[in-house]
């Protein structure tokens, strides 16, 4: 394929997981293929408050060095109530991972 959407569970610190290896084995795949080993991909991160703005950056950046070519942001399953609370969270995050967004 020409990209790739996690579907499951994402860890918050992906370089201390099994993703590097697991993206290496897709690149590997790819090349065997005839196809460029790189491909764009969007992972995952929760918008949670048990970790800080400076812990979802470092969440990103780990993802970016994977070679996540998108973030997807979400705040459901976490106890947040109304749009409104919802669009306060995604406002926190915007400030947070400006840094990130092109």
């Amino acid at each position: 394929g020409d990209g790739l959407i996690l579907q499951m569970p994402v860890p918050d610190r992906p370089l201390e997981s099994e993703w590097p290896e697991t993206m290496e084995e897709m690149r590997a795949c790819r090349r065997e293929a005839g196809l460029p080993g790189d491909v764009g991909f969007e992972a995952r991160l929760t918008l949670d408050l048990e970790r800080s703005p400076d812990d979802w950056r470092e969440t990103v950046r780990q993802w970016q060095e994977l070679g996540a070519s998108h973030i997807g942001v979400r705040t459901i399953r976490l106890g947040i109530y109304g749009v409104d609370d919802h669009l306060a969270r995604f406002a926190l995050a915007s400030d947070a991972l400006a840094e990130f967004m092109t």
